[in-house]
């Protein structure tokens, strides 16, 4: 349910300001005129995770009982790292030639760095995303405990074995055939979340999106929605859809019965300061505590044949595949 309250003119505020807190009575054109209880944010830093006990108590949100660690992808790249090469030089004979590359192995260990302001604990469950490609091996050696130190600290995978080589190099008359091996990795950054997940939205949330809390543009435009109760992918398709309109607008989370008016206040475009949004478990976490990352992982092996020519040698490639693992 949602209600639109534009500017008007009788807009009327009582402000009073005490050592347990600030008291408004506040009469909108569109809104009941009782009183409220005002608990204004001021800082926009009372977070959700700091509040939980206020949000459940008031029936806005209903928490797991234990954290969960979430992962989110800020960008993945994929790149090739040169390892080896075979050649076979055929260019002084005018037959053709056939030798046959080395069989060897190449050793790859993936890492996770993370880069965190304060110390980061792993919560007691894992969420899906822990299993996205390219942080995969590593996050699987993440158990309950784990802690990321502040400042950098790493973590590695257990080391993987490739092999590769025993090709045929077939070369023509007067040709140089060469074969590069690369190992492929997959380079990926962002965040890691510990914070207790949101089961569902209580009958007694509500928000209200605002052009700006202050200046010229206050309460230009304002807009109330009252969700009502959601759980599951409910639950994340309305964090995603305040997440949106948080790109614009301020964002004062509050009670559906106005006993609280401004519980937690969310500044344009700093929705991710309050709420994780696990996008692979579609799910919805409190910022407790985090961390960013860098992780590298080798993905497997690929080799590229290339002719070279003897007078210039300028390189042609001529074929390239994913080399299979036994």
């Amino acid at each position: 349910m949602k209600l639109k309250v534009l500017a008007t003119t009788g807009l009327a505020l009582t402000l009073g300001l005490t050592s347990i807190g600030t008291s408004v009575t506040p009469t909108y054109a569109a809104e009941s005129s009782s009183s409220y209880q005002w608990q204004w944010d001021t800082t926009g830093q009372r977070t959700a995770h700091t509040y939980k006990d206020v949000y459940s108590s008031n029936n806005m949100f209903k928490f797991a009982s234990f954290d969960t660690t979430g992962f989110k992808i800020t960008s993945q790249e994929k790149t090739l790292k040169s390892i080896d090469f075979a050649i076979n030089d055929n260019s002084g004979n005018p037959d053709a030639s056939t030798r046959k590359a080395p069989t060897k192995t190449y050793s790859t260990t993936d890492s996770m760095t993370f880069n965190a302001s304060t110390e980061v604990s792993v919560g007691a469950e894992m969420s899906a995303s822990a299993k996205i490609p390219g942080i995969a091996e590593v996050t699987s050696k993440i158990t309950t405990g784990f802690k990321a130190s502040a400042g950098f600290s790493k973590l590695s995978s257990e080391t993987k074995t490739l092999s590769y080589g025993g090709d045929d190099l077939v070369a023509k008359p007067h040709q140089v055939l060469r074969v590069d091996y690369f190992l492929e990795e997959l380079n990926t950054t962002g965040t890691m979340n510990t914070g207790t997940r949101i089961t569902e939205i209580g009958d007694n949330f509500a928000f209200t999106s605002v052009t700006a809390i202050w200046g010229p543009e206050a309460y230009k435009h304002r807009e109330l929605t009252v969700p009502g109760h959601l759980t599951g992918e409910q639950v994340y398709n309305q964090f995603k859809s305040i997440e949106e309109l948080n790109q614009t607008n301020d964002i004062v989370l509050r009670t559906a019965d106005q006993t609280i008016v401004a519980l937690t206040l969310i500044r344009k475009g700093e929705f991710s300061k309050h709420f994780f949004i696990d996008e692979v478990a579609k799910t919805v976490s409190t910022v407790g505590t985090q961390a960013s990352f860098d992780g590298v992982s080798g993905t497997g092996l690929t080799a590229k044949t290339s002719v070279i020519d003897p007078a210039t040698n300028a390189k042609t490639v001529i074929a390239e595949e994913q080399i299979q693992q036994p």
